[in-house]
């Protein structure tokens, strides 16, 4: 079969930029291997425009929160299903230091973002000690929910290939990208591969910064907890519409298994039954390795050598957050030739690393 784009892998990056490629009508076929421990299948989806360490913006949230919420009202339609919630993140305050840094910003800088501080137990959250809570405007995406629909649209349309790449198995020839399957194969005129963390045995791209770190997120439920807004204390307590609240997150480097610990699934536990009063029951505990980067700034842009291999990744701990404005850019950089930001294009790196692949 033949098409302009192929886009390998379906999490948040895939997903996105597909969809993309969809409502521009531009003809693509995508390649999954229904990684169920992705990021991806794992990430919580909460989208918070705030660095709390040192309570500034989030790099780009201006324009990344405006265009997602566009995005993903828009894709609820498309799909059928409602994945998309306006969500407030009570934040934690504990000195005097910290809320008078928040009342200042609040008034100035972040004033978009940051709301009032309640210095009581003004929602029905189930704390153990009484709290100044710091309300930041927010919003979350079911990300299992959203990537699910999708692809099952993408199967009634023929559009998804499931099945493992080797690399081995793609050919680049005549400005044409082919990928031969045992039982099929698809050519394209340019192929964009939005792996993950995968994407680090990637031999074309192998030789970009990857920072890989692996979260460990819980699934609980606590009875007392029926407050809609998330809580923020060093750690999330995200409710869901089921009535679970995931919880998270843990950071690690050197482990980059799949493997879930159990020091990590106490340290999280230790932290619910610390902040929360109640009965904190677990029922799931996930892994998941993030395509972090040492800049901290995702990677899109044109393989050196090849014209028509491109990547989109890098969308490390904010994937959610980045994936709607940044696939529009990969799409108009690979299709329109429009200029990408040098923030993160990956041309950025080909002169200190060079490249191999």
């Amino acid at each position: 079969m033949n098409t302009d784009v192929i886009v390998v892998g379906q999490g948040i990056a895939g997903t996105c930029l597909s969809y993309q490629f969809s409502r521009n009508k531009i003809d693509f076929m995508v390649i999954d291997n229904s990684h169920a421990r992705s990021s991806s299948m794992v990430a919580a989806g909460l989208i918070n425009p705030i660095v709390f360490k040192r309570l500034t913006k989030s790099w780009m949230a201006d324009e990344l929160m405006s265009y997602l919420h566009t995005f993903y009202r828009e894709f609820e339609t498309v799909i059928g299903i409602s994945f998309y919630d306006r969500k407030s993140i009570l934040r934690v305050l504990n000195t005097a230091e910290e809320i008078n840094r928040w009342h200042s910003k609040r008034l100035r800088s972040l004033k978009d973002y940051l709301g009032e501080i309640y210095s009581g137990n003004e929602f029905e959250l189930p704390l153990n000690e009484p709290s100044n809570l710091g309300v930041v405007k927010a919003c979350a995406i079911d990300v299992p929910a959203m990537l699910a629909a999708w692809k099952n649209r993408l199967k009634k349309a023929g559009k998804i290939i499931e099945n493992n790449l080797d690399y081995s198995m793609i050919e680049y020839e005549n400005n044409k990208v082919k990928i031969k399957f045992k039982s099929t194969s698809v050519v394209g005129k340019k192929i964009v591969f939005c792996e993950g963390a995968l994407g680090m045995n990637n031999p074309l791209f192998s030789w970009l910064p990857f920072n890989l770190s692996k979260g460990d997120i819980l699934t609980l439920r606590n009875d007392n907890y029926r407050a809609n807004e998330v809580l923020n204390n060093g750690k999330f307590f995200l409710p869901k519409r089921d009535g679970t609240i995931k919880m998270g997150s843990t950071y690690e480097w050197d482990d980059l298994s799949y493997e879930t610990k159990k020091e990590r699934r106490k340290e999280l536990q230790e932290k619910a039954k610390e902040t929360l009063s109640g009965d904190s029951v677990l029922f799931k505990h996930e892994a998941g390795i993030r395509p972090t980067v040492k800049d901290r700034r995702p990677f899109l842009g044109r393989h050196p050598k090849l014209d028509n291999a491109y990547i989109f990744n890098g969308l490390g701990t904010k994937g959610a957050m980045l994936a709607p404005y940044f696939s529009e850019e990969i799409l108009n950089f690979a299709m329109n030739d429009r200029i990408l930001d040098p923030e993160v294009d990956i041309k950025r790196f080909v002169g200190e690393l060079g490249t191999s692949g």
